[in-house]
């Protein structure tokens, strides 16, 4: 029979009992079920089977027996038997232990938890879940509390191995403990813990305790002076006490203490403290002198002297309150007091201040300022004013305290003495330049001025009140006034090296110094000029401003070293001041052998152009005295010659003039007259003074008078035909202009004009211009000059020529020659063939007239000669 020692429980028990031997007889095999027969076999059978259903944990423990049972016996022989064993449970478990453990941070704790289950067979293992600490397969679980955690959570798990069941349960263990740190006080607004309040301010002080379990378990109570807290506030995880101040006063200021306690208070007792610092404002400062240890008066201050002022307040307010002066005068602030070393007038009347603060005044509100009017004794400041008209008062610039007046002869005076002091002036009295008593009056009248009688200083002096029997009053002072009775200037010397000639003479590149010396009063202002330039000034004197009782004079001078014979001239001395102003003039003559602007004496443009028989040339040069044609030379036609013939016949005449206020420049007119073919060629005249001599050469050549040449009467042209706007044939015809160029090297290449054919009417243009412009070309010399000739615009009969003008059209001609100061050069030219309105000449031929414009005009440099 085999052994089953364990049967789950509600299960099934199978038993087999076999034998070998059943003796003899032979015997049979019987079961057993706790004394209970199940089954047996047959005799002589050594099988046998029986069991036993759903069995209970009751059955546990039921012996299970098999007996070989004998026929011919009662009694079993033989048998085998085992107990039989239910293995059931565990039916439930549950976990002993705390619920609740209070930790105590400072202490070292554990916490044991049991794990327990009902009956159970065979055996059964343990399985933790969540337990900290301890073995894991015993039913008991150790932890040690920490306070990071606020609860264990643990599970047990009980099974049994051999009927597979599992029993789970669970178990939280709540870990209370007090909290973590001290209270914390906190404001709103936001404050930091030295921070102080102002009077008047709005807050809360709030003393917050965080952390600790339960929440409620911790107590907290706040007081500040004069102030309790109402009660804890609870929170999640912490708990408040508040104080909220609504407008807090210096009754508040001091320690605030916050103590809180949890329910174990041997555990946890924790207090925090905020001392409360109210800051209060200081009462209105007030300023007053301070006392003069010598026993004199010492307000109001005297001019010159020093004196303190003070500044207190009643109250100097938390913190205590500093002063300064935000309007100090001239004083120098020194915490409360201001000092004044020097006092003046200045500081009379002016107000100081003083300012209490500290910093509820910085930050709240300002307390107002003390303001103080200062009072200073000062002597009278006299000073004048002018009422009558003509006279000119003003300040002296050197001595602000004086004042003068200018007058002129005759004018009158009035003038009254105003004083600035305090106290206030009493009394008047003038004083005359000869220190008589003029006026007790502050008045000063001069009905007429005269410079020898009221020229001079007049002295004002005033005195101030008596105040309160003060031993420094009165004071007094004086101020003078210059009276000065002006005129105005005149020169007193006006020389040229130390002459003083209205006509000096010097040597060229001598030494010469001019000097002018005047007087006036005001002092004038004087200029020296050249009477060439007048408005540049050579040297001037500017008078300083400051007007003198006694007379000054004043002068100019100019030196000029090498003095060229150019500097000869008209110079004048100009003076000016406010009564009126006188000039002289002098002339100034520089000696000088003559010069012109050419070179070695020849200019070889310089032509004379005869017409008619006659011509002119015009020659600027500088010398003095005047220059004089010494030597009229023929040269024939080579100008290289050194001789050659004296002219002395009359055709040739020089005439030398000065200008008006350069009288060292001479322009030279050169007259040719009664010149025939045979006279043309080189001339040299020779320019003489007392200091040397200026050959001069020149070429005098003949030209032919002004004359139309036709196609038909000029071998050289031909005649050529065009056609008009019209469609009509036009003779253009060649005019030969020497009139208009008779003092120039011009000839006109190609200047043509439009005549219209015999018996045709001459018309405007198609668009109704009086005027058509054709170019002509002119050629000339590059060097050829034009100084002093004027061309005039005409309109002339073309068949006039210079021989047939009357004596009124050559005056006109030499009248424009003079009228031409500008020395130009012309470029090009422009023909007008507008007709005439004149009626037709003889064989009424259309006569056409050309006025000719001369373009493009450039300065040429007045050039006599050339190389």
């Amino acid at each position: 029979m085999s052994m089953f020692p364990f049967v789950m429980e509600n299960g099934d028990l199978f038993c087999t009992c076999t034998t070998s031997d059943l003796g003899l007889p032979r015997g049979r095999l019987i079961g057993y079920y706790g004394g209970q027969r199940l089954n047996a076999s047959n005799f002589g059978s050594g099988y046998l089977s029986f069991e036993k259903r759903n069995l209970t944990r009751t059955d546990d423990g039921t012996s299970v027996k098999c007996v070989v049972d004998w026929a011919t016996q009662d009694t079993d022989d033989l048998n085998t038997s085992f107990t039989l064993r239910i293995a059931y449970g565990p039916d439930a478990v549950i976990i002993t232990g705390p619920d609740v453990f209070d930790i105590n941070p400072s202490q070292v704790q554990s916490i044991s938890l049991i794990c327990k289950e009902s009956v159970v067979s065979p055996y059964v293992n343990y399985t933790w879940a969540g337990c900290p600490s301890g073995n894991p397969m015993s039913p008991i679980c150790t932890a040690r509390p920490s306070l990071n955690n606020t609860s264990y959570f643990v599970q047990c798990t009980v099974s049994n191995p051999l009927t597979q069941v599992a029993r789970t349960v669970n178990h939280t263990v709540e870990l209370n403990y007090p909290p973590g740190n001290a209270p914390v006080i906190s404001t709103e607004p936001s404050l930091n813990p030295s921070q102080p309040v102002y009077k008047g301010d709005n807050f809360t002080l709030t003393c917050t305790v965080h952390g600790g379990k339960p929440v409620n378990a911790t107590r907290v109570t706040f007081a500040c002076p004069h102030m309790i807290d109402m009660g804890d506030i609870i929170g999640t995880t912490e708990v408040n006490s508040s104080l909220t101040f609504f407008s807090v006063s210096s009754d508040n200021q001091g320690n605030c203490s916050c103590s809180a306690m949890w329910k174990n208070t041997t555990w946890y007792t924790q207090t925090a403290e905020w001392t409360l610092i109210v800051y209060t404002p200081p009462s209105v400062p007030k300023i007053f002198p301070l006392s003069d240890s010598t026993g004199k008066p010492a307000y109001p201050f005297m001019v010159g002297t020093s004196g303190t002022l003070s500044c207190q307040s009643n109250q100097s307010g938390q913190p205590e309150a500093t002063f300064t002066w935000p309007a100090s005068d001239t004083g120098h602030a020194s915490g409360s007091n201001l000092t004044f070393h020097i006092l003046s007038r200045e500081n009379n009347g002016r107000t100081v201040k003083c300012s209490a603060s500290n910093n509820y005044t910085e930050n709240r509100q300002p307390v107002d300022n003390a303001t103080f009017v200062l009072q200073v004794y000062y002597g009278p400041i006299v000073n004048f004013t002018h009422i009558s008209t003509g006279s000119s008062c003003v300040e002296d610039s050197s001595k602000s305290v004086f004042r003068h007046c200018v007058v002129s002869e005759g004018q009158r005076i009035h003038i009254n003495c105003t004083a600035d002091s305090n106290p206030a002036p009493a009394s008047f009295q003038w004083l005359s330049p000869s220190k008589d008593v003029y006026s007790n009056t502050s008045e000063l009248m001069i009905m007429s001025a005269n410079h020898t009688i009221h020229n001079g200083d007049y002295n004002c002096t005033v005195i101030t009140k008596q105040v309160d029997m003060d031993s420094r009053l009165p004071l007094t002072s004086s101020s003078v006034l210059t009276v000065i009775v002006g005129y105005s200037p005149s020169i007193l010397n006006f020389s040229l090296n130390n002459v003083d000639n209205m006509i000096v003479y010097v040597q060229e590149k001598s030494r010469i110094d001019m000097k002018c010396v005047c007087n006036g009063r005001p002092t004038p202002s004087i200029q020296l000029i050249n009477v060439t330039d007048p408005n540049k000034f050579l040297n001037e004197s500017k008078p300083t401003g400051d007007i003198f009782v006694d007379e000054q004079t004043g002068e100019v001078s100019l030196s000029i070293d090498q003095v060229p014979c150019e500097a000869s001239g008209v110079y004048q001395c100009n003076v000016v001041n406010s009564l009126g102003q006188g000039s002289q003039n002098r002339t100034l003559l520089v000696y000088c052998a003559p010069r012109g602007t050419f070179d070695s004496g020849e200019n070889p443009n310089a032509v004379v152009n005869v017409t008619s028989g006659k011509g002119e040339l015009f020659v600027k040069m500088t010398a003095y005295p005047t220059p004089m044609a010494k030597t009229i030379t023929y040269l024939g036609h080579n100008k290289e010659i050194s001789g050659g013939n004296l002219v002395t016949a009359n055709t040739i005449s020089v005439e030398c003039t000065a200008s008006l206020f350069a009288p060292a420049a001479f322009t030279c007119h050169i007259r040719v007259i009664n010149i025939t073919t045979s006279d043309e060629g080189f001339y040299r005249i020779v320019f003489s003074n007392d200091f040397g001599e200026l050959p001069f050469t020149f070429s005098v050549k003949g030209k032919g008078g002004q004359q139309k040449l036709r196609s038909r009467d000029h071998p050289e042209m031909k005649q050529k035909k065009t056609t008009d706007d019209d469609g009509e044939m036009i003779n253009n015809e060649i005019y030969a202009g020497s009139e208009i160029f008779e003092h120039g090297q011009v000839q006109i290449s190609s200047a043509q004009g439009n005549n219209l054919s015999a018996g045709k009417t001459s018309r405007p243009n198609k668009k109704g211009k009086g005027k058509k412009k054709v170019k002509a070309s002119i050629s000339m010399g590059p060097d050829t000059v034009y100084e002093n000739v004027a061309f005039e615009s005409t309109e002339r009969d073309h068949t006039n020529s210079p021989g047939n003008l009357n004596k009124h059209e050559h005056e006109k001609i030499d009248n424009a020659v003079q009228q031409n100061k500008d020395g130009l050069i012309y470029s090009s030219l422009d023909f007008d063939e507008r007709k005439s309105a004149k009626p037709p000449p003889p064989k009424r031929e259309e006569t056409e007239y050309v006025s000719i414009d001369l373009k493009k005009t450039a300065l040429l440099q007045h050039k006599l000669n050339s190389d």
